[in-house]
């Protein structure tokens, strides 16, 4: 770098238009124009040179105090262009947050859910999602900054749900990712979700009582399978198989021919056609029977070579139970509840029976089988990673006995 004699004040100002050093220290330079000038300093970093302009509108001694303290920045292996960039990155970041409302932090944890692959295989919980950010939570807090917003404003969209333990457990869960996302990013750097709880924890407010899946007696099962099976139609079958196999409507609907393993007798449901992801969590279902295949992709055709909607079951379920109520002015019921039976209602048939102690199924079968056949996975994921047995042969006998029993077989009580 070319040395100068330094330059006075008087000097500079009879520079011509230009670039000149100024001297003073070393790469300290002036861009003079027709109107303005301005100080930069001119330095090599990593074989490259750098142009750092100083602030507008300072005189020569300033320009030279600045100048030296980003020399000695330089010395000591720091950019000082660089340092500046990020300097200025961070004042950027810093107001947009403080601009920033709820509902584009909400979007933006939603594109990157996206980016990271998350919805995926769950286009149904993004729309679900998305209704329930519009529904219940964009009113309140939508545009408020995402820096304002605290525990009494969840309060006061928790409120109007939390007679409903579920959509107050699932509108809630929906706020505590968005928050913790948002203090991740350092847009925040509390969650007003866990002020809230503080705020509710006091109300006495009764929630509604969780209802479960309406259910067919299991000593019923065997005359609704004989209706059932009288039909022979495509949409019968897909119901038949669900209920024998004790599988999720998803599963049963979208099941494709190159998901079983025919040799091993085993179906093989793959992870987007499950509730739970994960894949430390096995889906396979044993199975006895099989059925022929065809040319269609998919095992239950709806006939135009795709799968079943999910109201397929309602809907037919819905026939079965009209025409028997046609008949004996009940049709097919929850004995405790009234209400029309639904297709997962089997599932808590098939538990109640395998757990009956007129049947003296409860000392026949392990409880641990039973769960497995109903694939639900075991909760303590340290004792997961130890125990991977699956139980494949007693679930096979367990699936076994169940088929004979809605065949009407029947169960021999053990003694």
């Amino acid at each position: 770098m070319k040395i100068v004699q330094p330059l006075t004040t008087k000097q500079v100002k009879e520079l011509p238009i230009g670039v000149h050093n100024v001297g003073g220290v070393v790469g300290l330079c002036i861009r003079k124009q027709v109107t303005t000038s301005r100080y930069f300093l001119r330095y090599l970093w990593s074989k490259k040179t750098y142009l750092l302009n100083l602030p507008r509108g300072i005189g020569l001694g300033e320009a030279r105090k600045i100048a030296f303290e980003y020399r000695r920045q330089l010395e000591q292996g720091v950019n000082p262009k660089i340092q500046l960039v990020q300097h200025l990155e961070e004042v950027a970041l810093e107001l947009a947050i403080k601009v920033k409302t709820f509902s584009d932090v909400a979007q933006e944890w939603i594109e990157y859910r996206d980016e990271m692959g998350y919805w995926n295989t769950r286009e149904k919980v993004l729309v679900v999602v998305k209704g329930r950010l519009e529904k219940y939570i964009y009113p309140v807090i939508g545009s408020k900054k995402i820096t304002e917003v605290d525990g009494y404003d969840i309060s006061k969209i928790l409120l109007p749900v939390y007679t409903s333990r579920s959509m107050c457990s699932k509108v809630k869960t929906l706020l505590n990712n968005i928050f913790k996302w948002s203090c991740l990013k350092n847009y925040r750097t509390s969650n007003p979700v866990d002020d809230a709880h503080e705020l509710m924890t006091p109300l006495d407010i009764k929630h509604k009582e969780v209802r479960n899946q309406p259910s067919l007696d299991y000593r019923e099962v065997p005359s609704f399978m004989t209706d059932l099976l009288e039909r022979r139609d495509n949409a019968s079958l897909m119901l038949t198989f669900s209920i024998l196999t004790c599988a999720r409507s998803k599963a049963v609907r979208m099941m494709k021919w190159d998901e079983i393993d025919f040799a091993n007798q085993v179906w093989t449901i793959p992870e987007e056609h499950d509730k739970v992801k994960g894949e430390g969590r096995f889906r396979t279902i044993m199975m006895k029977d099989q059925r022929t295949g065809t040319d269609d992709e998919y095992v239950f055709s709806n006939g135009r070579g795709g799968f079943y909607s999910d109201t397929q079951f309602i809907s037919h379920i819905k026939k079965l139970h009209e025409s028997k109520f046609a008949v004996d002015g009940i049709g097919w019921v929850d004995r405790k509840t009234g209400l029309r039976i639904t297709q997962h209602g089997f599932r808590s048939s098939f538990k109640t029976w395998s757990l009956s102690d007129e049947l003296g199924n409860n000392k026949k079968y392990d409880r641990e089988v039973v769960e497995y056949c109903l694939l639900h996975s075991k909760q303590d994921r340290y004792k997961n990673a130890y125990d991977r047995c699956d139980f494949e042969r007693d679930r096979s006998e367990v699936m076994k006995d169940w088929g004979e029993w809605c065949a009407g077989k029947g169960n021999i009580k053990q003694e």
